[in-house]
């Protein structure tokens, strides 16, 4: 997913960003936290708005300072 922020592939970016929070959810992890905050530190330059709604929901359910 941060080659597809790269590229500026923002839906499909995020639409794996999605899944990928969507199976950490519920799991403890300082390694996944870090990732889930990686990912959603390549997207936030982009205002989109699947990007803007994926860092609201990263904010709300993993709990990732952003």
């Amino acid at each position: 997913m941060l080659v597809l922020a790269e590229r500026r592939e923002l839906d499909q970016a995020v639409t794996t960003a999605e899944t990928m929070l969507e199976r950490a959810q519920g799991i403890e992890s300082e390694r996944i936290a870090e990732r889930v905050a990686t990912v959603a530190d390549a997207l936030s330059p982009y205002d989109a708005r699947a990007v803007r709604e994926f860092l609201t929901r990263v904010r709300q359910q993993a709990r990732v300072p952003l």
